[in-house]
């Protein structure tokens, strides 16, 4: 395989990496609004809660407990640390991915202004492949439709390149 497919493939991979790290990390700030907009709420709305459940007091007492403990557990639930860990490996993918764009031109164009070598190329895929490991076990799975939107982002980014 020449380099300039063995190029293209690369970026290609690497584009749904950053798609898909990308959706992972829209996902997870959606979960943690959720959470937060929800203790927020049952807080707030605590002193209306206590009059208008007078008969049911014990239940609203219950959400507030369960809220603030929520509240207190919630750096530590795994979400939030591999929210951390996506966001930051989307901001290296990033990088890497417009020094291989730059590549994948200077290809393109049979015009490189700065020589073309082998150990660039492998320098790049070996960064981004490290970029897809992850340090912990996540105990998340990833979605057939999380899988889709990327794909189609993917495609679409292939048809602009493509043409």
């Amino acid at each position: 395989m020449d380099l300039k497919s063995r190029v293209w493939k690369i970026l290609h991979d690497s584009k749904y990496k950053e798609y898909y790290l990308r959706t992972q990390i829209e996902v997870f700030q959606s979960f943690t609004n959720i959470i937060n907009s929800a203790i927020a709420l049952i807080t707030a709305a605590s002193i209306i809660a206590w009059i208008l459940l007078v008969d049911y007091f014990y239940l609203w007492a219950f959400a507030l407990i369960f809220t603030q403990t929520i509240n207190i557990f919630k750096p530590t639930f795994p979400f939030s640390k591999f929210l951390k860990e996506c966001e930051g490996k989307l901001k290296n993918i990033k990088k890497l991915n417009l020094e291989m764009d730059l590549l994948w031109l200077e290809i393109k164009n049979e015009n490189p202004q700065i020589p073309i070598s082998e150990e660039r190329f492998l320098s790049l895929k070996k960064q981004i492949d490290t970029i897809a490991i992850f340090e912990d076990k996540t105990p998340f799975k990833f979605k057939k439709k999380t899988a889709a939107i990327v794909k189609k982002k993917n495609d679409t980014f292939h048809e602009c390149v493509s043409s």
